[in-house]
């Protein structure tokens, strides 16, 4: 798959709520991010779980040994999120380019 195996879900009740991807590198920092979300979900759900997923994330991060997270986003309330767990800005205007090998 195009997606990391070393993925979290955040589940309230047997409901998945959200989601995000760690992918790991050969250098002191990690890649986290590909968050997705139930938006048919209330709010205060997902942002709780939001936050769980953030703070899990980092915490396995951290144990596997890397120093720095680094993370896209174009969704403002994510970035938002992100920074308040001191999260800075890195780059703008940045365009994700793919290509299939």
């Amino acid at each position: 798959g195009i997606l990391s195996e070393l993925g979290l879900l955040v589940y309230k009740n047997h409901t998945k709520i959200c989601a995000g991807w760690i992918y790991e590198t050969n250098s002191r920092s990690v890649l986290f991010g590909w968050f997705i979300s139930d938006r048919n979900l209330e709010k205060s759900i997902r942002e709780e779980a939001l936050n769980l997923l953030c703070k899990e994330g980092h915490r396995i991060c951290k144990e596997l040994g890397y120093e720095f997270v680094i993370t896209y986003s174009q969704n403002t309330k994510m970035m938002d999120r992100l920074k308040a767990f001191n999260y800075i800005e890195a780059d703008k205007n940045v365009i994700q380019l793919i290509k299939k090998l």
